[in-house]
Protein backbone atom coordinates (compact mmCIF):
# COMPACT_ATOMS: atom_id res chain seq x y z
CA UNK A 1 0.00 0.00 0.00
CA UNK A 2 1.38 3.88 -0.81
CA UNK A 3 -0.04 6.58 0.01
CA UNK A 4 1.71 9.79 -2.11
CA UNK A 5 2.36 12.89 -0.39
CA UNK A 6 2.40 16.37 -2.04
CA UNK A 7 -0.66 18.14 -1.84
CA UNK A 8 -2.58 15.85 -4.61
CA UNK A 9 0.37 15.59 -6.82
CA UNK A 10 3.09 13.31 -7.96
CA UNK A 11 5.83 13.12 -5.28
CA UNK A 12 9.26 11.34 -4.53
CA UNK A 13 7.78 11.32 -1.23
CA UNK A 14 6.39 8.30 -0.87
CA UNK A 15 4.98 6.85 2.75
CA UNK A 16 5.21 3.32 2.21
CA UNK A 17 3.19 1.26 4.74
CA UNK A 18 4.38 -2.18 6.65
CA UNK A 19 2.25 -4.44 8.94
CA UNK A 20 4.31 -7.11 10.72
CA UNK A 21 3.74 -10.86 9.74
CA UNK A 22 1.89 -11.54 13.22
CA UNK A 23 -0.94 -8.78 12.13
CA UNK A 24 -1.02 -9.36 7.75
CA UNK A 25 -3.92 -12.34 8.32
CA UNK A 26 -5.74 -9.77 9.94
CA UNK A 27 -4.60 -6.54 7.87
CA UNK A 28 -5.25 -9.23 4.62
CA UNK A 29 -9.20 -9.63 5.41
CA UNK A 30 -9.39 -5.78 5.98
CA UNK A 31 -7.73 -5.23 2.82
CA UNK A 32 -9.76 -7.39 1.02
CA UNK A 33 -13.32 -5.78 2.42
CA UNK A 34 -12.54 -2.61 1.83
CA UNK A 35 -11.82 -3.51 -1.42
CA UNK A 36 -14.60 -5.16 -2.26
CA UNK A 37 -16.87 -2.47 -0.81
CA UNK A 38 -15.46 0.95 -1.53
CA UNK A 39 -15.88 2.36 -4.69
CA UNK A 40 -14.38 5.91 -4.49
CA UNK A 41 -12.34 7.27 -1.62
CA UNK A 42 -13.53 11.11 -0.64
CA UNK A 43 -11.74 11.10 2.17
CA UNK A 44 -9.78 9.59 4.67
CA UNK A 45 -8.33 10.97 8.71
CA UNK A 46 -10.10 14.45 8.49
CA UNK A 47 -10.71 16.75 11.76
CA UNK A 48 -14.62 17.60 11.56
CA UNK A 49 -15.97 20.51 13.94
CA UNK A 50 -19.20 20.63 15.18
CA UNK A 51 -21.48 22.65 17.56
CA UNK A 52 -18.95 23.01 20.61
CA UNK A 53 -17.20 19.51 19.95
CA UNK A 54 -14.48 17.98 17.27
CA UNK A 55 -13.15 14.87 16.35
CA UNK A 56 -11.26 13.00 13.70
CA UNK A 57 -13.54 10.88 11.64
CA UNK A 58 -12.10 7.66 9.58
CA UNK A 59 -12.89 7.73 5.98
CA UNK A 60 -15.93 9.01 3.62
CA UNK A 61 -16.16 6.94 0.57
CA UNK A 62 -18.62 5.47 -1.83
CA UNK A 63 -19.91 2.21 -1.10
CA UNK A 64 -21.12 -0.65 -3.63
CA UNK A 65 -24.73 -1.03 -1.85
CA UNK A 66 -25.09 2.05 0.45
CA UNK A 67 -23.94 5.39 -1.45
CA UNK A 68 -21.73 8.01 0.07
CA UNK A 69 -20.62 6.63 3.70
CA UNK A 70 -19.43 8.00 6.66
CA UNK A 71 -17.23 5.26 8.05
CA UNK A 72 -15.73 4.48 11.40
CA UNK A 73 -13.37 1.86 11.79
CA UNK A 74 -13.01 -0.28 15.62
CA UNK A 75 -10.34 -2.57 16.41
CA UNK A 76 -11.64 -4.47 19.14
CA UNK A 77 -11.32 -7.99 20.99
CA UNK A 78 -14.56 -9.44 19.75
CA UNK A 79 -14.90 -13.32 18.42
CA UNK A 80 -16.07 -13.17 15.01
CA UNK A 81 -17.48 -17.13 15.75
CA UNK A 82 -19.69 -15.47 18.36
CA UNK A 83 -23.36 -14.37 17.77
CA UNK A 84 -22.53 -11.45 19.41
CA UNK A 85 -22.35 -8.11 17.46
CA UNK A 86 -19.42 -5.95 18.16
CA UNK A 87 -21.14 -2.36 17.84
CA UNK A 88 -22.28 -0.58 20.51
CA UNK A 89 -24.70 2.92 21.12
CA UNK A 90 -21.51 5.05 21.25
CA UNK A 91 -20.57 3.90 18.10
CA UNK A 92 -24.02 5.44 16.67
CA UNK A 93 -23.35 8.55 19.35
CA UNK A 94 -20.02 8.63 17.46
CA UNK A 95 -21.38 8.74 13.97
CA UNK A 96 -24.00 11.13 13.78
CA UNK A 97 -21.94 13.82 15.92
CA UNK A 98 -19.66 13.40 13.12
CA UNK A 99 -22.06 13.55 10.75
CA UNK A 100 -23.68 16.78 12.29
CA UNK A 101 -20.50 18.21 11.97
CA UNK A 102 -19.91 17.09 8.29
CA UNK A 103 -23.14 18.98 7.15
CA UNK A 104 -24.41 16.19 4.91
CA UNK A 105 -27.14 13.85 5.64
CA UNK A 106 -24.73 10.56 4.48
CA UNK A 107 -25.28 6.79 5.74
CA UNK A 108 -23.37 5.97 8.73
CA UNK A 109 -21.14 2.54 9.16
CA UNK A 110 -19.17 0.93 11.61
CA UNK A 111 -16.34 -1.65 10.73
CA UNK A 112 -15.35 -4.18 13.10
CA UNK A 113 -12.15 -5.57 13.42
CA UNK A 114 -11.38 -8.51 16.01
CA UNK A 115 -8.34 -8.53 17.68
CA UNK A 116 -8.82 -12.67 18.53
CA UNK A 117 -8.43 -13.74 15.06
CA UNK A 118 -8.15 -13.52 11.71
CA UNK A 119 -11.79 -12.67 10.20
CA UNK A 120 -14.13 -10.64 7.87
CA UNK A 121 -14.60 -7.72 9.69
CA UNK A 122 -18.43 -7.08 10.54
CA UNK A 123 -20.06 -3.97 8.96
CA UNK A 124 -23.07 -2.65 10.38
CA UNK A 125 -25.18 -0.10 9.03
CA UNK A 126 -26.43 2.58 11.01
CA UNK A 127 -30.49 3.53 10.42
CA UNK A 128 -31.85 6.78 10.82
CA UNK A 129 -33.80 6.14 13.87
CA UNK A 130 -30.94 4.69 15.47
CA UNK A 131 -28.92 7.94 14.42
CA UNK A 132 -31.27 10.43 15.60
CA UNK A 133 -31.66 8.58 19.09
CA UNK A 134 -28.01 8.87 19.16
CA UNK A 135 -27.79 12.39 18.24
CA UNK A 136 -29.96 12.99 20.92
CA UNK A 137 -28.23 11.32 23.71
CA UNK A 138 -25.13 13.02 22.28
CA UNK A 139 -26.66 16.03 22.82
CA UNK A 140 -27.23 15.01 26.74
CA UNK A 141 -24.01 14.07 27.38
CA UNK A 142 -22.46 16.90 25.64
CA UNK A 143 -24.27 19.01 28.06
CA UNK A 144 -23.54 17.12 30.72
CA UNK A 145 -19.89 17.44 29.94
CA UNK A 146 -20.27 20.87 30.35
CA UNK A 147 -22.15 21.23 33.41
CA UNK A 148 -19.34 18.90 34.86
CA UNK A 149 -16.66 20.97 33.16
CA UNK A 150 -18.20 24.31 34.05
CA UNK A 151 -17.40 25.38 30.59
CA UNK A 152 -19.41 25.41 27.62
CA UNK A 153 -17.70 25.90 24.40
CA UNK A 154 -18.63 28.18 21.86
CA UNK A 155 -21.40 26.54 19.54
CA UNK A 156 -23.23 23.95 22.05
CA UNK A 157 -26.63 24.01 21.84
CA UNK A 158 -28.41 24.98 24.91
Amino acid sequence: VHEVMGGGRMSDKVKRISVPKDLLPFAKRLADELNSIVVETKWTERVLVGPGYAGRADALFDHTDHGTVLADLKNRSWDPDSSRKPVYPTDAMQLSAYRLALGKKVNCISIVCSSKKPAAPFIHVWDEKELEAALDAFHLCQKLWCWTKKFTPKGTAK
